[in-house]
């Protein structure tokens, strides 16, 4: 269901856009932070991560780290992922992308997970951005606790900071 909502805002953001959508044009690096509030709140304790991310014209390459130790078996993933990209509004201030994912979970063990992921950055300024990204992902992580695999969706907002 959030992912549902969240695929429908974000199309949405794309509608109301005053510029149309095209291609970056422009290549440069971000490092950003992000979180879950939602896993936050509910588990009481802090889900964060970092990204390094290459935005290359019409493609986009991320890896990332995220970190969570209320989960049982302690939850570390490294997920990298790729896909295209999109922008619009006056001077590009919105970016649009979505690709996949794949990468590793380690709980207890190490699990592999994949998916897909799609998000909206707003540039703050020059080189500072705010996002929301959601991702729905194969979580078979879950076998260390002893519960089934399954997929499952995952919202994040991110800051970040975009140099050249």
């Amino acid at each position: 269901m959030k992912l549902t909502f969240i695929c429908i805002f974000l199309f949405s953001v794309i509608g109301v856009s005053a510029q149309g959508l095209r291609f970056g044009d422009s290549e440069y690096f971000t490092l950003s932070a992000f979180g879950s509030p939602p896993t936050s709140l509910n588990e009481k304790n802090l889900n964060f991560g970092v990204d390094i991310e290459l935005v290359s014209y019409a493609k986009y390459v991320r890896f990332g780290v995220n970190r969570f130790e209320n989960l049982e078996g302690a939850y570390t993933d490294f997920i990298g992922s790729a896909g295209l990209n999109l922008t619009s509004g006056y001077f590009d201030k919105l970016r649009y992308y979505g690709g996949l994912r794949l990468g590793l979970i380690y709980r207890t063990n190490v699990y592999p997970t994949g998916g897909l992921e799609c998000g909206v950055d707003v540039d703050l300024s020059k080189d500072l951005y705010i996002g929301i990204k959601a991702g729905y992902g194969y979580r078979s992580d879950l076998m260390a606790i002893s519960l089934p695999t399954k997929w499952e969706e995952s919202t994040s907002v991110r800051v970040g900071y975009a140099f050249e």
